[in-house]
């Protein structure tokens, strides 16, 4: 069977007069092409390197009303024949004396390329296969094929169960090559680096930072988190050759002409992944997979099934980041570490505290039904349409969130307000922690935007534990709450404000030992509640507004 290649090749008087007028016949043209010492053409042969020889069929013709000339060149190699790497190197030697003399040579038919696709297509689909089968088996084998079936609705359970093949993950057939490698090996981070910030914020020497702690902060791959214990090879290595293989697999697929080097590299490069991904496929025994890991291992696969899969978890990870800054900001206690339960106890408190409306509430249990939906349903993805509609839901509902959380901004105005009290500088020592020039005084200043619950305005703040020990260490120390702006400034004594403490609510987790303190607002009058005790009324604490400077 014959290989052929096809070109039009265009000359054009007005960019090349002299191949022009030199080539005006297929005898000139072909004397053109014998102007290389290793072209020889003899009626519908054409011989190369005075040794092989190939079929050649030429003809030509002029384009109507332009000063154009075309000719159209056959070349045909038996498949058979030894001989299709110099086939190869004829076909580039007269492209390249065509376009250097000024013509233009257009490929028309290139079976050597589809010949060679050919070949190569077995190895990428073996490949493709072999990742689809490893991640498949990872998560079947470690997250459980309730990953997939404990959120679906009972009539998708139904047919799941009716089914005889039970197939529970030809999801992954819907994913693409690229796709399949980022889940391996595209890097993520497990915890909101939001939480590092507020780490930062509450430390007043290097020494107080833990190596373990920091670490769990970077961005790292299922394949370096997972599998490069268990196969001693770095993600990095295997996502570069991932992706060399995906580009060439997009030449087979779309037809770009595909050469024997093209060829080569796919063979070598498939054998050399193929392997590692063999050696993970035979050790996976050895992973033990932590429960914390599972939603996130889940949901990083999810993300990978298209484009609006990953759009509406990208923003579901804001969703989460800015209810954990309003439990934060609202001192919310949290009791478990289990993120989801997490993040529905928050929403339950920004509701009971009346942050958010009961429209609000319902629409984040929605949306987070489809999010779960989204991440273990795999069965049955939702269109792109129906995504987009719940992207736009999930968007007004962040916005809704941010407004709450929105972090006020008169901190700075405060300190001076104070600096002008105490008619003299304040160091910053840490986010909320100062000291006077003279090193005799020490304070904290913390601010809160007004909240409304009940008709009433209230402030809530933190008060930690590793702040009052600082303040402990100086002869005179004050707590400084700012309630809505710097214009109602409360100063508070440490001594007096410690026997407050006694009685108020706290939060002790994680290293983290801090007290509630709210402060609400009655007319013109400012109380400190406390749990079992009458509350106590702050008002004498203000900074008159004429010290402001």
């Amino acid at each position: 069977m014959e290989l052929t290649t096809e070109y039009l090749v265009i000359i054009e008087k007005k960019t090349s007069e002299a191949l022009f007028r030199l080539c005006d016949s297929i005898e000139a043209f072909n004397k053109f092409l014998q102007s290389e010492q290793d072209i020889e053409i003899s009626k519908n042969r054409i011989k190369f390197q005075n040794k092989y020889s190939f079929a050649y069929r030429v003809t030509t013709g002029e384009i109507a009303g332009k000063d154009q000339r075309y000719f159209h060149i056959r070349l045909g190699v038996s498949r058979e024949e030894d001989n299709l790497d110099q086939f190869i190197e004829l076909n580039k030697i007269i492209k390249g004396l065509v376009h250097n003399a000024g013509g233009q040579p257009e490929t028309l038919w290139n079976d050597v390329s589809l010949y060679y696709s050919q070949q190569a297509y077995p190895y990428i689909h073996r490949i493709e296969n072999l990742m689809r089968k490893l991640i498949t088996y990872f998560m079947l084998t470690r997250v459980g094929k309730e990953w997939i079936t404990e959120t679906s609705p009972s009539a998708v359970r139904e047919a799941i169960d009716k089914s005889k093949r039970k197939q529970y993950f030809d999801v992954l057939y819907q994913v693409d090559f690229k796709h399949l490698g980022d889940f391996l090996f595209k890097r993520y981070q497990t915890k909101d680096i939001s939480e590092l910030h507020s780490k930062l914020d509450t430390i007043t020497s290097v020494e107080e930072l833990c190596m373990d702690e920091l670490q769990s902060f970077r961005a790292r791959s299922n394949w370096d988190r997972y599998f490069s214990r268990i196969v001693d090879c770095e993600g990095a290595y295997l996502d570069k050759r991932w992706d060399k293989l995906y580009e060439l697999r997009c030449m087979v697929a779309h037809n770009a002409l595909i050469g024997r080097q093209d060829y080569k590299t796919i063979i070598d490069l498939v054998n050399e992944v193929e392997g590692y991904l063999q050696r993970a496929l035979e050790n996976l025994g050895q992973i033990q997979l932590p429960e914390e890991d599972k939603e996130q291992i889940a949901e990083n696969v999810a993300t990978n099934i298209s484009a609006t899969h990953g759009e509406f978890l990208k923003l579901w990870k804001i969703f989460e980041s800015v209810l954990s800054e309003i439990a934060v900001n609202f001192d919310l206690e949290i009791e478990t570490e289990d993120y989801r339960t997490n993040l529905r106890k928050i929403l339950n408190l920004t509701l009971e505290n009346k942050l958010i409306d009961i429209d609000t509430y319902h629409e984040g249990k929605e949306l987070s039904e489809f999010r779960n939906m989204l991440v273990h349903n795999a069965l049955l993805p939702a269109s792109g349409q129906d995504i987009g509609n719940y992207i736009n839901r999930l968007n007004n509902l962040v916005s809704i969130l941010k407004a709450v959380s929105k972090p006020v901004s008169f901190h700075n105005e405060c300190v001076k307000r104070l600096e002008h009290h105490f008619n003299q500088p304040l160091a910053k020592r840490s986010r909320t922690t100062y000291t006077s020039k003279n090193g005799k005084i020490a304070l904290t200043c913390a601010i809160s935007k007004a909240h409304e619950r009940g008709g009433q305005q209230f402030y809530w703040f933190g008060f930690h534990r590793h702040q009052k020990q600082f303040l402990e260490q100086f002869e005179t120390s004050y707590v400084s709450f700012g309630c809505g702006s710097e214009d109602t400034l409360m100063l508070i004594p440490l001594s007096t404000f410690s026997e407050y403490l006694d009685y108020m609510s706290v939060t002790d987790r994680d290293n983290r030992y801090y007290w509630h303190v709210h402060i609400t607002q009655n007319s013109k009058n400012y109380f400190l509640q406390r749990s079992g005790a009458n509350p106590i009324e702050l008002s004498g604490f203000l900074l008159p507004k004429d010290n402001s400077s």
